[in-house]
């Protein structure tokens, strides 16, 4: 029993390439882009941002400091 009666059948020939199909139109051509404007060269000294540190504090107690505290395995 066979379901599908084309699939036996040879496909359809391809329309002539030189043929254009109906409802088919040709895309736009590409077109370069624009000339970008010319960019003025940059400063060579880039001012320093004002970053506030803060000092280590010298009262800190050395455990304070660390990440986590190392266990010593059993």
């Amino acid at each position: 029993m066979n379901n599908n009666p084309d699939k036996n059948q040879q496909p359809a020939p391809n329309p002539e390439p030189d043929k254009q199909q109906p409802g088919k139109t040709d895309p736009p051509p590409v077109q370069p882009p624009p000339d970008k404007p010319e960019v003025g060269p940059l400063p060579e000294e880039i001012p320093e941002r004002e970053i506030p540190r803060k000092p280590a504090d010298p009262k800190a107690t050395p455990s304070s400091e660390k990440a986590f505290e190392k266990r010593k395995p059993h």
